[in-house]
């Protein structure tokens, strides 16, 4: 079971890296929360801001009618190295006539390549492992963005916020690819309810720096998942008024140092698996005591950091030690994510290279089976002038490099003539093609990306390039002459 889990898996990392287009060239929505995680990724540490604002009214057979209020304000510390979020902040609660106040101290570390969470209670500390901080939820909001999840709008005209010039983006992102948020929701309510329903959108609101391209501040509406968790509880009613989360940037490469404190190391009491989200919005379940037999997910290579060797390249493995790719960086790169099993470069373009094995794919068909993955752009108004290339084979070094080139234009409806209703050579058809400006403009932005492969030991190993302008065959070549095998 193992074995096929692992499989799933592989091919599941190669549907999602084949269904996610990236963005290419001009000013866009996603561009610029590419820009803003990039630029993240660069930053040594920083201080973050964040207040939840929560109104509802409640009523059920088993607590009968209630009011709820609850306001937490949270200051968050960062450090990349080593890793480390700091939280410190209040929890203010008010249901029907009862007031409660926690206080809040909460260290996110990482120990043998996992995230653990330090949390201190009264005058003792638990530990678990997982967690969600205020860090990781705001950069799962931009992930989405620029990943193109849901809907994304950038504003006409520069805003000021917090004292700075920023970009000001609108999206709406469903609830369902972002669990760091929807667990602040589950840490109030209980579980996801599952009826089948499709879960609501989350509306947000986000203000990039004009200056450095790194994010100012976020508002998250989560007002309608959680009315949607209200009605999810049986026997359940009432609504949401109000579910605000504000998040802010304060200062960015100020911290010198952060550390656990040696008191949490030496006294915690380790509490299982945190299912939860950090920052005190909710306290995890240790595993085994979810209701069901046991709700620890299996640690795999994907939440194992990717590991660098003496000669300073990725080495990313099957499930076998006997397919090992060595990735070397090409100029311009740095490394996005990794793990043992994917490894994903991005450049201050915003190109990115992904790297994995690809199990379940042979290499007389996975070209149509990536054309077909793709197929879907074809029904998307937002793609046009799409074109795949026929499979090329290459030689690189002692590999025999194969791929297949999908080139569109995204960013304009089709033309008439496109959809079959405008006369071919039409005034308004050739009109229709000309752009005044190369960069956003009525016919869109033209766009590339590659879908590469090579044998190892009778195993696939693919490489993936988005965000291109335009086709770039050198790009696979210089690709290549960075990747050995064992």
């Amino acid at each position: 079971m193992k074995n096929i889990l692992k499989k799933a898996a592989g091919a599941a990392a190669l549907i999602l890296l084949a269904l996610t287009v990236a963005g290419c060239g001009g000013k866009s929505a996603e561009s610029l929360a590419k820009k803003a995680l990039t630029n993240l990724g660069k930053s040594d540490s920083g201080t973050i801001e964040s207040k939840v604002t929560i109104n509802a009214r409640m009523s059920s057979a088993e607590l009968g009618d209630m009011t709820l209020s609850a306001e937490q304000e949270n200051k968050t510390e960062f450090k990349k190295e080593p890793e480390i979020v700091y939280t410190q902040g209040a929890y203010k609660q008010k249901i029907d006539d009862t007031d409660l106040t926690t206080n809040i101290e909460e260290y996110q570390v990482k120990e043998n390549e996992k995230t653990v969470t330090y949390t201190k209670l009264e005058d003792f500390w638990m530990r678990m492992d997982g967690g969600t901080s205020i860090k990781s939820m705001a950069e799962a909001i931009l992930n989405a963005v620029a990943d193109k999840k849901g809907t994304a709008v950038l504003a006409d005209e520069t805003q000021q916020m917090e004292g700075r010039e920023a970009y000001a983006i609108h999206a709406e992102l469903p609830s369902g690819d972002i669990p760091e948020i929807m667990s602040t929701a589950e840490g109030l309510l209980g579980q996801i309810g599952s009826n089948g329903e499709q879960m609501p959108n989350i509306l947000v609101d986000i203000w990039i720096s004009k200056d450095t391209g790194l994010p100012v501040m976020l508002i998250i509406d989560m007002k309608d998942c959680g009315n949607y968790l209200i009605q999810s509880i049986e026997g359940a009613s009432g609504e949401f008024s109000d579910y605000n989360m504000n998040i802010t940037y304060k200062a960015f490469d100020t911290i010198e140092s952060l550390e656990l404190p040696q008191e949490a190391k030496d006294s915690a009491i380790d509490t299982g698996n945190l299912t939860g989200s950090g920052d005190g919005s909710t306290i995890g379940t240790p595993s085994g005591e979810s209701g069901a037999d046991d709700q620890t997910r299996e640690t795999t290579g994907f939440d194992i950091k990717g590991q660098v060797n003496a000669d300073g390249k990725y080495e990313i493995q099957l499930e076998s030690a006997d397919n090992v790719a060595y990735v070397g960086i090409p100029n311009g790169y740095q490394e996005d994510t990794s793990s043992l099993y994917h490894l994903s470069l991005i450049s201050d373009n915003y190109v990115r290279i992904d790297y994995t094995f690809a199990d379940l794919y042979e290499a007389d068909t996975i070209a149509a089976e990536y054309k077909d993955m793709m197929s879907y752009i074809e029904d998307d108004e937002m793609y046009s002038n799409i074109s795949f290339s026929e499979p090329k084979t290459i030689t690189v070094g002692t590999n025999k490099v194969s791929y297949v080139c999908l080139s569109y234009t995204y960013g304009a409806a089709k033309s008439e003539s496109e959809n079959g209703t405008n006369p071919q050579g039409s005034p308004e058809s050739e009109n229709s093609a000309k752009s005044e400006d190369s960069g956003s403009s009525a016919t869109g932005e033209p766009c590339a990306e590659y879908l590469t492969w090579t044998e190892n030991n009778g195993i696939l190993f693919t490489v993936q390039i988005k965000g291109l302008a335009a086709p770039d065959d050198a790009l696979v070549k210089e690709i290549y002459e960075n990747i050995t095998f064992k």
